[in-house]
């Protein structure tokens, strides 16, 4: 990681760097979980999903935060009219898996979810993907308001 920060140019090792310390400290704190078979495990009431997985749902969340062309979050339809959110983060992230390759969908994630058999499967997983998304807007929130305040700062 730090190989590939010191490849960029500044105003890119400073964001990174920034990236980096506020995705520290929104850690929640939980052990790294291995990146095995990805047969549901409930912990606490949740499903713990693979690294690869994980890590791949994170970088497809964070790209379409960024390219902030998103109506909603958490919503896939407007609660009132009931009209289908075409913009939606979570209407994308459940696009981005139904893409993913079979192979990695049985690799990556629990059979329940795959062959969409199993409801409590199913809502641990849709929570484990809006908590990331809860996560990583958190994280970007934070990014931007430390850049803000790093702005304002040199600015005077």
């Amino acid at each position: 990681m730090i190989d590939l920060i010191s490849q960029m140019d500044p105003a890119n090792q400073r964001a990174a760097m920034v990236y980096a310390t506020v995705s520290n400290r929104h850690n929640t704190g939980e052990q790294a979980q291995s990146d095995g078979p990805a047969d549901p495990v409930y912990v606490g009431g949740k499903v713990v999903l693979g690294e690869t997985f994980r890590n791949g749902l994170k970088n497809f969340v964070r790209k379409m935060l960024v390219e902030c062309n998103l109506e909603a979050y958490s919503l896939s339809n407007d609660p009132e009219s009931k009209i289908v959110i075409k913009h939606s983060l979570l209407r994308s992230t459940h696009q981005y898996i139904d893409h993913l390759s079979d192979q990695a969908k049985r690799a990556q994630l629990p059979k329940g979810f795959v062959d969409k058999k199993d409801e409590q499967v199913i809502k641990a997983v849709d929570r484990q993907i809006a908590e990331t998304i809860k996560t990583e807007k958190g994280i970007l929130r934070s990014c931007v308001r430390s850049l803000i305040i790093h702005t304002s700062r040199t600015v005077r």
